[in-house]
């Protein structure tokens, strides 16, 4: 018994100490700097949102299409992850999925494709100095993808 009260006494001394949460005070958050966000439309009628960031040496690019799994009919579920991921692991006509790796790795850049619900999409994250071959290259991949029989 007195067991049972000196641990009912230490309970509630220990929430004693607690604080209410409603008395907690926090300091004010950082301001939100939302970058400006610059928008083009090419010529061939896609539309580029572009936000700048120097911070650090790199160029990240993604390119969203009207598409996805949504589309697919209900007997080919899965279809557009399938097609998506072939994509990228199966190159384009111009360099096999391995030669398109060993590009990538010696870049130390990445390229990658997905589909979503909504929407597919190709990205590119590659050096600041490297940008214009990794655009190139993602450009290439969706264009011009290989889908190998093997």
């Amino acid at each position: 018994m007195r067991r049972l009260l000196l641990a009912a006494v230490a309970a509630s001394v220990a929430l004693a100490q607690i604080p209410d949460y409603k008395n907690l005070k926090y300091p004010p958050l950082n301001p939100i700097k939302i970058p400006p966000v610059e928008r083009y439309t090419l010529p061939n009628g896609m539309t580029v949102f572009l936000v700048e960031d120097h911070e650090i040496p790199v160029v990240r690019a993604q390119a969203l299409i009207r598409s996805g799994s949504r589309l697919e009919p209900l007997q080919k579920t899965g279809l557009a992850d399938i097609a998506l991921r072939v994509m990228r692991t199966g190159g384009t006509a111009a360099r096999s999925g391995d030669a398109l790796d060993k590009e990538l790795d010696r870049l130390a850049a990445s390229v990658e494709t997905s589909a979503g619900e909504g929407s597919s999409s190709g990205s590119v994250f590659v050096l600041r100095e490297d940008a214009e071959r990794g655009l190139t290259i993602l450009a290439d991949l969706l264009q011009n993808p290989a889908f190998p029989q093997e």
